[in-house]
């Protein structure tokens, strides 16, 4: 296996380091690139352990990956189910059981590829198992990396040739728009991980790698890189190789040597495995986001518990010796009951509960244009009845269903505007405009507050543009401002708190006079138009609840329900 290096210890504990911070809140722009050191370290270790023997023993090496991964995870993972548990709502937990056992299978990366990034998706930050994307593309590479050496170890060429394949995939990725897939799947990490791997096969050599390698590591943590993590990640893993290289050529790298920053290293491991469920379930719990310092006391805990993993549970593990058929069995049954048990946990969740109902209380009809998509419409078939707007305007898809067929041209983040050409809302409105003129009503819809915000009297020439493009139809609703939530409904429903969303009318009404009487104004112009009011569906006298006739009146703190729009179609 060859001997120790101390300084790869330092290097993961710069690479640590940097998420931990990140994660925490402190003004790092891209300490996430620690991950990407990560794997260009595990890349190098792995194969250097690969390499070292007279031959590569497969069951020998997935016998010390099980010893060396899953003790620790499996602790971390279970303390997850069980905080979860006891702190969140029906929903958060239920994402939680989810992503364990996906972690189980080492799919994690593949899970939160699919439940991450989307618009109507929960906050990602508030999964206390989002991290182990990163393990489970590391377990991946691992079940493929071994076969790769044994096929092309006197073609190295061949893996040079997969890893610059893999860079290129994940740069197709992001130009095709699909960051999701570029960011957490393995395919399009391979290279980081191979080129770690492939710098155990150079010569060894003097050049004085090491801080030119520091300095790179260093920019880019404080510098957001461009499409990444394609060609914005060369700069992290270039800096990580050159160090690895100095380590590699047996240079001395003391910064690196120290011990306090070794015993980072060493921990680190169970230090990234603790630092997220602990920050996440924080934010899961609390009502308002936590303050630095408490993130910072919460990293604070997980290096305590960091600690105590590395001593009393990696460390024993990793210094047994079972037999390695008897390892692995004992790693695979270890992670199908833990898997089966995040299943049984899952399963007592209410099945009929009101947090759940609220999460998916939005319109389910599809047909809404993502900002990320290109300008182009969306073939919805046909329909008399338009829905123009924002996300807010497909929110009211119900109350446009009661008035015709619908056809939805809604798109995340856009305005209705028409008459302009330029950025892509612009050109979805111009193709809203036209597509407009073949129905017989249009709803127009939008979060006016957000745009008001920005600029009042932008706000009303865009309505006015569009407004003028639908003259030739006979009828167009404007539908006014609704009220917000202070916080997420699904977390003050599952408390037991839903009058902690709740905002006061008096305050509502304060924000909103100017924006409904620009409204007013502009609809007053045009003879087709008419100004919908629904405050006084969403609200009392006194206050503009959360709950009314036992439903929440909306599934995130500023969309509506899909059940309220059809109530106030029926008020």
């Amino acid at each position: 296996m060859g001997k120790h290096l101390p300084a790869i210890d330092g290097l993961r504990a710069f690479a640590v380091l940097s998420v931990v911070a990140y994660h925490a809140g402190l003004p790092l722009s891209a300490g996430y690139v620690g991950v990407d050191v990560f794997f260009v370290i595990s890349g190098y270790v792995i194969t250097r352990m690969l390499v070292s023997e007279p031959r590569i023993d497969l069951l020998a090496f997935y016998a010390r990956r099980v010893r060396r991964i899953l003790p620790a995870l499996l602790v971390v993972v279970a303390a997850v189910l069980a905080l979860s548990t006891l702190l969140l709502g029906p929903d958060q937990q239920a994402k939680a059981t989810q992503s364990a056992i996906a972690s189980m299978g080492m799919l994690a990366n593949v899970h939160f590829q699919h439940v991450t990034g989307g618009y109507w998706d929960g906050a990602a930050n508030e999964m206390p198992l989002l991290h182990l994307w990163s393990l489970a593309v590391e377990e991946q590479f691992y079940l493929v990396w071994p076969l790769l050496l044994i096929a092309f170890h006197k073609r190295p060429w061949v893996l040079a040739m997969l890893a610059i394949g893999s860079l290129w995939l994940a740069q197709h990725w992001i130009g095709a728009k699909d960051q999701e897939a570029a960011f957490y799947l393995m395919p399009s990490r391979f290279w980081e991980l191979a080129v770690g791997g492939l710098l155990v096969m150079l010569p060894k050599s003097r050049l004085g790698t090491a801080p030119v390698g520091l300095a790179c590591m260093a920019f880019a943590v404080w510098s957001e890189p461009f499409d990444f993590p394609g060609i914005g990640a060369v700069v992290p893993v270039l800096g990580a190789l050159l160090v690895l290289y100095a380590i590699h050529s047996d240079a001395k790298v003391r910064i690196l040597e120290w011990k306090p920053v070794r015993y980072i290293g060493l921990i680190s491991y169970s230090f990234y495995l603790w630092h997220w469920p602990l920050l996440a379930i924080a934010k899961a719990w609390s009502f308002d986001a936590p303050t630095l310092t408490t993130n910072l006391a919460l990293c604070a805990l997980a290096f305590v518990l960091a600690s105590l993993s590395y001593h009393f549970v990696e460390t024993p593990f990793r210094r047994t010796n079972p037999p390695k058929v008897r390892a692995i069995a004992l790693g695979v049954t270890a992670c199908a009951l833990l898997a089966g048990c995040a299943a049984a946990v899952g399963a007592t969740h209410p099945k009929d509960d009101l947090a759940e109902r609220t999460r998916v209380d939005f319109p389910q009809a599809g047909c809404h244009t993502q900002g990320r998509d290109p300008a182009t419409l969306v073939d919805c078939g046909e329909g008399e009845v338009m829905l123009w707007g924002d996300s807010h305007a497909y929110a009211w898809r119900p109350y446009a269903d009661t008035l015709g067929k619908v056809f939805p041209m809604t798109r995340a983040g856009c305005m209705p505007v028409a008459g302009r050409h330029g950025t892509k809302c612009e050109q979805y409105g111009n193709a809203a405009a036209e597509r407009a003129k073949q129905g017989k009503v249009v709803v127009i819809a939008a979060r006016w507050s957000r745009y008001y915000g920005r600029d009042g009297g932008r706000m009303q020439a865009d309505l006015g543009s569009a407004l003028d493009a639908l003259s030739g139809v006979p009828r167009v609703l404007v539908m006014g401002p609704v009220p917000w939530m202070r916080y997420d409904p699904q977390k003050c429903i599952a408390r037991g708190h839903p009058e902690r969303c709740a905002l006061s009318r008096a305050e509502f009404e304060a924000n909103v006079a100017p924006i409904r009487k620009t409204l007013q104004v502009e609809v007053a112009k045009h003879p087709n138009a008419e100004y919908v009011e629904p405050a006084d569906y969403f609200c009392t006298a006194t206050d503009c609840p959360l709950l009314k006739n036992g439903r929440s009146l909306y599934w995130d703190d500023d969309h509506i329900a899909a059940s309220a729009a059809a109530g106030f179609a029926r008020k």
